[in-house]
């Protein structure tokens, strides 16, 4: 029998902006935990790996790491990310210091506490979360090798493979006919957990009809020193509808992003892998 989440992506994936999740609670089986204020991602694959939750109104001058493995349900209408906990697992969890890296040993105290499984050393197949199990009428698209064989790597290199959304949006991207783009927003994919699609757009011109969507597989390098985020030079960009008026991305907006790529059949490079860039958290 399928699940509510293997029916949708029948279809289309459900789409959220980071910007939207930021206005969703998270609620525990016995009450509101909080509100997120920010998202870790995984830097090698897009997923989407922890939830920061601001727990002021009920646990002052506490944030808490939550993992994607704890959701339940999505109510779309009250913006609440259901989760399998109470509050008095949250108040005793592992100590989160926001202004730390996230590192793999408070990741293992953390999900042991939690008895979440470490996906690090899990089974999970190298995907891209380009359209996850969505062919629109086109044939499944494969993972390059030379680009699975470059993300294994990075993998393997470091543990220090956590961004946040926040310290990532506003990066700056230079590489279509001259101009500077900045990172505006992620889209995430609220039932697989992963960003599918960055929204960039011009620098002091956050306006609609100036934004343009670029499938995260894409990015080739994120530089933390500089604050940018490298893409293959003159990559042609689909560009964004006028209207933003719905928080969630319409399914034939993302069924359009993703033709356009696969049928322009513009292939991504494989991701640069540099002993330099351990520091950065590569």
């Amino acid at each position: 029998m399928k699940t509510h989440a293997q029916e949708k992506y029948d279809h289309y994936p459900d789409l959220l902006r980071f910007s939207d999740l930021q206005k969703y609670s998270i609620g525990a089986t016995d009450g509101e935990l909080g509100q997120i204020d920010d998202v870790y991602f995984d830097d090698t694959s897009w997923r989407i790996r922890y939830f920061v939750v601001d727990t002021i109104k009920w646990l002052p001058s506490k944030k808490v790491l939550l993992a994607p493995e704890a959701v339940v349900g999505v109510d779309l209408d009250d913006k609440v990310l259901k989760v399998a906990l109470t509050k008095e697992q949250v108040k005793d969890s592992p100590h989160f210091d926001e202004i730390l890296p996230v590192s793999r040993q408070y990741e293992i105290t953390l999900r042991d506490y939690y008895n979440w499984p470490a996906y690090w050393i899990a089974s999970e197949p190298m995907t891209y979360p380009f359209a996850p199990r969505v062919t629109y009428g086109a044939p499944k698209k494969q993972v390059p090798e030379d680009l699975r064989s470059s993300v294994s790597q990075r993998f393997a290199r470091s543990d220090q493979h956590l961004q946040s959304c926040k310290s990532v949006k506003g990066f700056v991207t230079e590489f279509v006919e001259g101009d500077e783009m900045k990172v505006q927003d992620f889209w995430m994919d609220i039932y697989d957990w992963n960003i599918p699609l960055l929204e960039l757009a011009q620098q002091r011109l956050f306006l609609a009809q100036d934004r343009k969507v670029v499938p995260t597989f894409y990015v080739q390098k994120l530089d933390f020193e500089d604050s940018k985020l490298e893409l293959p030079r003159n990559l042609p960009l689909y560009k964004g509808r006028q209207s933003e008026s719905s928080e969630r991305i319409a399914d034939q907006e993302v069924s359009e992003i993703y033709d356009y790529y696969f049928t322009e059949n513009i292939r991504p490079s494989p991701m640069r892998v540099d002993d330099n860039d351990l520091s950065l958290g590569y």
